[in-house]
């Protein structure tokens, strides 16, 4: 619809109230075209962003986004860019700056969609509530919070208890705490690709895989080809954890009956 708008004559649409209502009631984004004019600071013709209330309301209901076509006023009234976000939380992204650090609407945006804490003002992304229920809905979007709040670790943990790979977006500080990764490798095994080299060392390995054997499958190659890694690992998970090991060790008499001992098997 919206393309449709565009290859239409200009003087046929553009400022026609009613044809706009009802294209931007199908599709928000057909806002774009409501008015085209000449711009004399750019010395051109351009579309240029609604001032209609009900036209913009109708258009963002249909489409969060359309906010992005609304004139500066409107993007700054709440009723706006609150029922924009309702539609599409990332709409969040065209709110006026004194709306993205409204808190009341930024947390109306974050119950629809985690990612658009990228959206909220550096104050709210410091935010430790803000933060919290943001990682709530997706624990990958710690990445848009502020370095204190990446740094701090019960927000950490609760992210990676969501989403193993925010891991990746947590603190560096963080990272070199042997104890706090260890309590995220027994919480996640699957973060133990995350953790860094230099922590993720063949005693770091040893003591993981010893506590929770499906560890084994973030260690290195090496690793995984290193007989009392990967027995350590079989004695706790057994084949679940041999899956994890390198070929040769896959097929390995010993882990084998390891594993069947492990399971109850003999």
């Amino acid at each position: 619809m919206s393309y449709v708008l565009g290859t239409l004559p200009k003087e046929m649409v553009c400022e026609n109230f009613d044809l706009m209502k009802e294209c931007v009631a199908v599709n928000g984004l057909a806002l774009k075209y409501w008015k085209y004019a000449y711009v004399p600071s750019e010395n051109r013709h351009a579309y240029l962003d609604c001032d209609n209330r009900d036209l913009v309301m109708t258009a963002v209901r249909a489409d969060g986004l359309a906010l992005m076509f609304a004139d500066t006023a409107l993007r700054s009234d709440p009723e706006v860019v609150l029922a924009a976000i309702e539609n599409d939380a990332m709409a969040l992204e065209w709110a006026s700056a004194e709306l993205r650090s409204d808190r009341d609407v930024v947390l109306k945006a974050l119950e629809g969609d985690g990612n658009a804490l990228r959206y909220a003002s550096d104050e709210l992304r410091d935010d430790k509530e803000i933060v919290l229920a943001a990682i709530s809905m997706d624990g990958e979007t710690i990445r848009y919070a502020s370095d204190d709040m990446r740094a701090d670790e019960d927000l950490a943990m609760e992210a990676i208890t969501n989403s193993p790979g925010a891991l990746r977006w947590v603190s560096p500080v963080l990272l070199t705490d042997r104890d706090f990764v260890m309590e995220v490798t027994l919480l996640s095994f699957i973060s133990m690709k995350w953790i860094p080299e230099r922590i993720r060392d063949r005693a770091f390995v040893l003591e993981a895989v010893g506590r929770n054997g499906l560890a084994l499958m973030g260690a290195s190659e090496e690793t995984r080809a290193d007989w009392a890694v990967v027995a350590a690992a079989v004695g706790q998970r057994g084949f679940w954890a041999l899956r994890y090991a390198s070929p040769e060790l896959q097929e390995d008499t010993w882990m084998i009956v390891l594993a069947l001992k492990q399971m109850g098997r003999i």
